[in-house]
């Protein structure tokens, strides 16, 4: 059964959650202290025992009610004491992983949509083993074009430093 859904995994058009079953994420905890700003938090375990923790920081840009999302998240491999924003798993659970963190982004979306709150862009600054290293933003690019809102624009910085997706005004 492992090998039947790894092959489907890997089958999948890389950045495709669609038939992509997702871990299942702890409550978020949210921090409302300030009025133009809320962080929330989710964890996940994987399969091989992986710990991973986003953090979903939405502020106000205090012009009409426009709000940014950065997104950022750390994995904590079993065996490990903390969690590190650059650890190198491999255990072959990338595309479930890439596709609970946007579940996550997505559901952030939604709840500040309830709550009345535009959310105008999101932010990635995705972590790096060394100076040239773009694997990351490479792949934080094909997940997000193929799964954010319709009309989303996702843009870089030169170096991939930064990914920034524009929403569309709804």
């Amino acid at each position: 059964m492992k090998l039947l859904n790894l092959l489907n995994e890997i089958l999948q058009e890389t950045g495709d959650i669609t038939n992509i079953k997702t871990y299942v994420t702890t409550p978020k905890t949210y921090d409302t202290s300030y009025k133009d700003s809320e962080v929330n938090s989710v964890y996940f375990t994987t399969d091989s025992k992986t710990r991973y923790y986003i953090i979903l920081d939405k502020t106000d840009d205090k012009q009409d009610n426009n709000w940014t999302i950065t997104v950022s998240f750390a994995a904590k491999p079993a065996g490990s004491t903390k969690f590190d924003v650059n650890a190198v798993v491999n255990k072959g659970e990338l595309y479930k992983v890439m596709a609970t963190v946007i579940k996550e982004v997505l559901k952030e979306l939604e709840e500040s949509q309830k709550k009345g709150q535009h959310i105008a862009q999101i932010l990635i600054k995705p972590s790096k083993n060394f100076k040239e290293d773009t694997r990351r933003a490479n792949l934080y690019i094909v997940y997000l074009e193929k799964n954010m809102p319709t009309g989303s624009k996702v843009t870089h910085s030169a170096d991939k430093e930064e990914i920034r997706v524009q929403l569309p005004n709804n």
